[in-house]
């Protein structure tokens, strides 16, 4: 089955990307958010999410893509602006 990913990733141009879940601590980190404001996040689903028990889980992915088009915009912003 990791082979026939592998072809297909190849075969479209895409490289695998290793997931991980992540805290809430890391997520505020990476987004330079309070925790209430990621509270609200939540709520409105605004953002994906896993709760275990107590602990909220979050999937590095989503938030590897939000800050890359979230650079891109930026970019495009800078040069369109000049």
């Amino acid at each position: 089955m990791e082979q026939k990913t592998a072809e297909i990733n190849k075969l479209i141009g895409r490289t695998p990307v290793d997931n991980k879940w992540i805290f809430s601590a890391d997520v505020r980190q990476i987004l330079s958010i309070s925790d209430s404001t990621l509270k609200r996040m939540r709520k409105r689903n605004d953002v994906p999410y896993l709760k275990i028990g107590r602990t909220y889980y979050y999937p590095s992915i989503y938030f590897s893509e939000t800050l890359l088009n979230k650079v891109k915009k930026a970019f495009i912003t800078i040069f369109n602006d000049e």
